[in-house]
């Protein structure tokens, strides 16, 4: 807090009418975030499945961290979903 507070300082020496803005959070479409990511881990597992089908030696662990990946991936897009819908219900 004492770095932020010499910089404030210092900034009114430069402009003494300068006044610190609140900056907003940025308005990410977090379901669609998680979307591309559970899609980019499904990609993956069908990848090593067709790689094991041809006959590649892939460790089985690879598969599980895709599910795993997959696995949360869906349970963001929940999250994602709930809270997109208590955000409308709080504003309105």
């Amino acid at each position: 807090m004492q770095a932020r507070a010499l910089y404030h300082q210092g900034v009114r020496q430069l402009d003494p009418k300068h006044t610190p803005q609140r900056l907003e959070p940025a308005k990410v479409p977090t379901a669609l975030v998680f979307a591309l990511g559970t899609a980019f881990w499904l990609a993956l597992l069908i990848l090593q499945g067709a790689r094991h089908v041809s006959g590649h030696d892939v460790d089985g662990r690879f598969a599980l961290i895709c599910v795993a990946g997959i696995a949360l991936g869906l349970i963001g897009i929940g999250w994602a979903r709930v809270h997109t819908r208590r955000q409308k219900e709080k504003a309105s």
